[in-house]
């Protein structure tokens, strides 16, 4: 939440380069409890009515997170993904133009993905822990 809190800060602030004291009071209890999905829907609210401009002064679009709930939906979410962004979905005619080519980019899929899940794996503790 600290982290959130100071990028959040960054993004309002970092910008004007006046040096100003801005304080920021950051905590949840059991009695008030915060979690990451508000946190997150809050970030949203804000840079969806007050975008951030890229270099080029257009605003940067953003979208909501999206809160996967077990390891199973974040696998199937990634092998999505990563077809979708490879040219492997079924619209994309790539196995009867090239069978060769097709089957080396569903070999680069497949990698990609085993290495997103290598790594997912290492966090799957604090991925879909329920505490708040």
């Amino acid at each position: 939440m600290v982290v959130n809190a100071t990028l959040t800060a960054l993004a309002k602030h970092g910008i004007d380069g006046k040096p100003e004291l801005h304080v920021y009071h950051v905590a949840t209890s059991v009695a008030n409890p915060h979690s990451f999905k508000d946190a997150f829907n809050y970030a949203y609210d804000y840079f969806s009515s007050s975008p951030l401009l890229d270099s080029k002064g257009k605003k940067i679009a953003i979208r909501p997170m999206k809160f996967l709930a077990s390891m199973d939906s974040f696998t199937d979410f990634i092998k999505n993904e990563v077809a979708q962004r490879s040219g492997l979905t079924p619209d994309d005619n790539v196995y009867m133009s090239d069978p060769k080519r097709y089957l080396r980019m569903q070999l680069a899929c497949f990698k990609t993905v085993h290495r997103f899940m290598r790594i997912a794996n290492l966090y799957k503790a604090y991925m879909f822990y329920k505490g708040r």
